[in-house]
């Protein structure tokens, strides 16, 4: 059960019901969210793929920054 939660990005828990119950298994479900883009990742050419992390992680920062949830330095 273990392997096909992992897979889908589900916990075991909602295999069973369906069901999301706590925030840490919310949190699992939006982690797997980057799980399942890097997979996408994993089709682009090495050269391509670097640029787009580049450009995925600059995107954060600037929202980051612009809700002030981390300093201009970081």
């Amino acid at each position: 059960m273990q392997k096909l939660a992992d897979f889908f990005g589900v916990t075991v828990e909602y295999l069973s019901t369906g069901e999301e119950n706590t925030e840490q298994e919310k949190n699992t479900i939006k982690d797997n969210d980057l799980i399942v883009l890097y997979r996408k990742l994993e089709k682009v050419p090495d050269e391509e793929r670097q640029m787009m992390i580049e450009q995925f992680s600059s995107s954060i920062d600037v929202f980051l920054k612009r809700k002030g949830l981390m300093k201009e330095e970081e």
